[in-house]
């Protein structure tokens, strides 16, 4: 089934084009307050929602990261954009190295942000298919929002950030729950991608929350050993969700990035 994915815009098209793909479980507002600064620095941003998720339709096909990709990949080539950057946090980043691996030329710079390039260990394949049958079956979103805030988020942004928390748990609750299964699948089933960052030959920009609990200090060095051209950057008081814990000093990275990248290119 070819979905017709919906998405936010900001900036003037014909602008580079940068490409910010949402975590799981959330959708394209998460981008809300960085994609705005990062537009006005001369941008044109566009953050997509992936399948099932806000009003993004959902369907029966199996769960798959290279659907997810193949749909992000449909959706700018209806909008005519070539070469874009793309930057995806978490689940965002592994559909980002899927579209990498469906087109190595079509991208001109990558940045992942509280992800990883291997695939799952077999205990978090285990872990992703119990969380899809208990979401199915006995587990309310609302239940899973409160079991997932500290892991998603520093201790530093629990206490001090209530208005992030308290907006994070409220996303996660309006989530599907067969949206919510449907990705946990498809995470479980990714292809290992460390082939296809070690072949990149272009930017790549690897920011960590320096507090995140989900994707280790040993993910980004084994990513910074892989990429021919990395850039690493750890933002301090943030768990696994930089771009909504300190939205500010996350969209300055990616901006003073996007510069010294085009600066480089340009020399």
């Amino acid at each position: 089934m070819t979905v017709e994915l919906t998405f936010d815009s900001y900036g003037v098209p014909g602008n580079p084009a940068v490409v910010l793909i949402h975590p799981f479980p959330f959708r394209a507002q998460f981008w809300s307050a960085c994609a705005p600064v990062i537009a006005a620095s001369g941008y044109f941003v566009i953050a997509p929602n992936l399948r099932g998720c806000a009003t993004s339709p959902s369907d029966t096909a199996p769960p798959s990261m290279e659907l997810l990709s193949a749909d992000v990949w449909r959706l700018l080539d209806s909008l005519q954009v070539n070469n874009p950057t793309i930057l995806g946090v978490s689940l965002g980043g592994y559909v980002t190295l899927a579209m990498l691996r469906a087109r190595p030329d079509g991208v001109s710079a990558i940045g992942i942000i509280d992800s990883k390039v291997t695939a799952d260990s077999p205990a978090a394949v285990r872990n992703r298919q119990r969380i899809a049958f208990e979401i199915q079956n006995d587990l309310t979103t609302s239940e899973y929002a409160q079991q997932m805030l500290p892991t998603l988020l520093s201790p530093f942004s629990r206490q001090n950030r209530q208005d992030v928390e308290g907006q994070v748990a409220q996303w996660i609750s309006a989530s599907k729950p067969e949206t919510i299964a449907w990705l946990q699948e498809a995470m479980a089933l990714r292809l290992d991608s460390t082939t296809e960052l070690a072949k990149f030959a272009g930017p790549t920009l690897l920011i960590r929350g320096a507090e995140d609990v989900v994707s280790r200090p040993e993910d980004f060095s084994t990513m910074v050993e892989l990429a021919q051209q990395p850039t690493f950057v750890e933002v301090p008081d943030c768990g696994h969700l930089p771009p909504v814990e300190d939205s500010t000093a996350t969209a300055q990275v990616i901006i003073q990035w996007l510069v010294k990248s085009a600066f480089d290119h340009a020399s």
